[in-house]
């Protein structure tokens, strides 16, 4: 027996209440005579969620920036699911800077065998260097000879 194939597609839809774009995901089943159905309800993602299926489509990464009461920027996390239940949450902080998420460079790419995710971001920037911190300053009189 085949197994049906399944299909995900992100959609985005004008909000035209909130004057936003929403997107969406959708699940499609293909079955012997009707083609691709859809199954479920579509799933609300936001508007800066990055979406990736592994090769097996056993699991699904979710790249989710959140900012939450209090931060000054939004805390970026990769979410790893089965059908089932989340299995992990990663958070990217300290790691690197920026995830690109424009329309070239946007998602994230497993490995053959599913036990890594590549994504490209920007470096982390460097650590700022007061000339200060070497020397005290006023702590040593100074040598006018």
């Amino acid at each position: 027996q085949v197994s049906p194939r399944r299909l995900l597609l992100r959609a985005t839809e004008r909000d035209l209440l909130k004057k936003t774009n929403r997107n969406f995901l959708n699940y499609y089943s293909e079955e012997p005579k009707n083609g691709f159905r859809p199954v479920g309800f579509p799933v609300d993602i936001g508007s800066d969620v990055t979406v990736s299926i592994s090769p097996s489509e056993k699991y699904i990464a979710y790249f989710k920036p959140e900012k939450t009461e209090g931060d000054a920027k939004p805390k970026c996390f990769i979410e790893i699911w089965d059908c089932q239940k989340m299995l992990c949450c990663l958070s990217t902080e300290g790691k690197h800077g920026a995830i690109y998420t424009d329309e070239w460079f946007k998602g994230f790419s497993w490995s053959s065998n599913e036990s890594k995710i590549v994504y490209i971001a920007e470096p982390l920037p460097p650590t700022p260097v007061s000339v200060f911190d070497d020397q005290q300053v006023g702590s040593e009189e100074p040598n006018l000879d």
